[in-house]
């Protein structure tokens, strides 16, 4: 018994199911030509459409790596700034320097507002792949909501000459904010390490399919073409050798 699961038994289905259509031997030359052209272009523009597709995937997924990256480098930007706060700040008040502390004060409201807008525009251009936490951007701009008033507060106790109270705010308030965030960069890198690894497996799945598309696309093109070309050409020869 004949194997139609094999190339030549595939072919030969081919060629005996089209050489005897009766839709394929109404037709003429010219629109048997075009017709198996043109069936030829869809096999292979189906083919293209399912790497297109595949590449598609891959690209969808390096945004998420890119997104993941951008959450993960603003929340350690807000941490970083806290940290460097709060012991700029406990440096110039163990110094009971009120210049100093008052210089330390300006430069950090000066870039508080302009840390927040960065913060909401890191925030709001991420990917919609990138499945951020909903309470990481609430908790930064908490932050830095409250941190103008502390600040605000240690200058004017500094400027009174109150250090121990100085002291001790930076410790109850600043130190607090600077934990918190500590924690957030924490549980952020621990998520988005998840989302890297589930990335990374989607790439490679696509990967796979793009690797397995490409010659299975092209033998079973050549194949059907073949069989096509033999079926054509004998619809054609055969009545006039009759």
């Amino acid at each position: 018994m004949t194997r139609t699961n094999s190339p030549t038994g595939s072919a030969g289905w081919l060629r005996h199911a089209t050489a005897n259509s009766p839709f394929l031997n109404r037709l003429n030359i010219h629109r048997r030509l075009t017709l198996c052209f043109i069936f030829i272009i869809v096999l292979m523009l189906i083919g293209n459409g399912v790497l297109l597709w595949q590449l598609h995937l891959i690209s969808a997924q390096v945004e998420r790596l890119n997104g993941v990256n951008e959450e993960l480098i603003e929340v350690l930007r807000v941490h970083t700034g806290l940290l460097s706060a709060y012991e700029r700040l406990g440096a110039a008040a163990r110094s009971e320097d009120s210049g100093r502390l008052l210089k330390e004060w300006a430069t950090l409201r000066a870039g508080l507002a302009e840390d927040a807008q960065r913060t909401q525009a890191a925030f709001s251009h991420l990917p919609p792949e990138v499945n951020a936490d909903q309470t990481v951007l609430p908790t930064l701009e908490s932050i830095e909501r409250a941190l103008p008033s502390h600040l605000d507060a240690i200058r004017a106790l500094a400027a009174s000459g109150e250090w121990e109270a100085v002291r001790i705010r930076i410790e109850v308030q600043v130190q607090p904010l600077e934990s918190l965030s500590s924690e957030l960069v924490k549980d952020v890198a621990r998520e988005v390490e998840e989302q890297r690894a589930q990335a990374t497996l989607n790439i490679s799945r696509a990967e796979r399919r793009i690797f397995l598309a490409v010659p299975i696309t092209g033998f079973v093109t050549l194949l059907i073409a073949a069989g096509l070309g033999v079926a054509i050409t004998r619809s054609i020869t055969e009545p006039l050798g009759a």
